[in-house]
């Protein structure tokens, strides 16, 4: 993949973070280490594959996350096809192009985890 596709993806893609304490939402951050993409075009739009290896960071020892949501672009029209966390089939909603995934254990300060989704998108125009 090229770098600019991956800005660009970057850029589309906002992080939100879900903490289980909503008055620490602020200073909740999830760290992403690792992201990689795997794109295949298809006639209609694409499939794509996203690996993300994260930690969790700034929550204080005794709090948890349960879940954090990935924002997409909502022009975008994007089917979520697959979801894992931490090698394990994800618990998760898609609305408005938002993706909802919760943990399937609670995290704390400093755990690790790995999120791995495919969606489809279909472009609306194809230009030859």
């Amino acid at each position: 993949m090229k770098l600019n596709q991956l800005l660009r993806l970057l850029l589309i893609l906002f992080i939100m973070i879900l903490p289980s304490c909503p008055s620490f939402a602020a200073k909740s951050i999830i760290s992403i280490n690792n992201w990689k993409e795997n794109t295949n075009l298809t006639p209609s739009g694409k499939i794509s594959a996203i690996l993300l290896q994260g930690q969790i960071k700034n929550i204080q020892p005794s709090q948890i996350m349960t879940s954090f949501s990935i924002n997409l672009d909502r022009r975008r029209n994007i089917k979520i096809t697959k979801v894992t966390c931490d090698g394990r089939m994800a618990e998760y909603s898609f609305s408005n192009n938002s993706l909802n995934i919760k943990f399937p254990e609670a995290k704390r300060l400093n755990n690790k985890f790995s999120v791995y989704f495919t969606y489809k998108e279909k472009y609306n125009d194809i230009h030859e």
